[in-house]
């Protein structure tokens, strides 16, 4: 995999500098504040001027390497929500106002997530089979797959399948972490990889009420 220089994941140039002119004392405040939230004035500021919600619908189209981290505040902000809040919401407004849909039958909630998957190009006919034994280690934190991908040659094109595995821990950062150990076991045994963005459903128990304009969930502890 191509090694990229460290810092913030972008696919749009930042070549733009916003400066603000202020006294000592309010800058002093402004710090003492991003500290106690463990951010940064640059992170605030963009944090500050992206949609706070995001839709059931919308979430793919906000999936990119790039917005990740974004989106695992936007699903958690979700999840807190669900297990926390004994307010009572539209199954409308939960699909509006979060990456999150309603599971009629169950009685649950379920949440989009983030995380990535890293795809194995290697075209064999027993080719996830090699991969699993590769990964063998990692078998409670994956869930390997074959995926169909579509080849374009000059002549026509070829679909084949790739074996596709998505990272599958509690956390955006330790997924990162596993993605990166995965690539380099494949490309030890001369598999090349690719990093792609990619999601799960979490799913949070709730309670459902039917009323006259539709269903209303709520807490499950209330």
């Amino acid at each position: 995999m191509e090694t990229k220089k460290p810092g913030r994941p972008t696919e749009a140039i930042k070549d733009t500098t916003i400066r603000l002119r202020v006294d000592k004392n309010f800058i002093e405040n402004v710090d003492a504040m991003f500290d106690k939230k463990r951010t940064t004035r640059s992170e605030f500021i963009r944090d500050s001027l992206v949609p706070s919600t995001v839709s059931y619908a919308d979430f793919e189209g906000f999936l990119g390497l790039s917005k990740l981290d974004f989106l695992e505040k936007v699903s958690q902000k979700c999840i807190d929500f669900l297990r926390e809040s004994f307010l009572e919401i539209s199954e409308l407004e939960l699909e509006d106002n979060f990456p999150a849909s309603l599971d009629h039958q169950e009685e649950y909630v379920k949440v989009k997530y983030p995380t990535v998957k890293v795809k194995a190009l290697i075209k064999q006919h027993n080719s996830l089979a090699i991969v699993k034994e590769y990964l063998a280690d990692f078998e409670n934190e994956i869930w390997s797959f074959d995926a169909l991908s579509v080849a374009i040659t000059k002549d026509r094109i070829e679909p084949t399948y790739l074996p596709e595995i998505l990272c599958w821990k509690r956390t955006l950062q330790e997924n990162k972490a596993l993605a990166d150990s995965i690539i380099t076991i494949l490309q030890s045994k001369g598999i090349k990889c690719e990093l792609w963005p990619a999601y799960y459903e979490v799913k949070i128990p709730v309670k459902i009420t039917k009323k006259e304009d539709g269903l209303y969930i709520k807490n499950a502890k209330a």
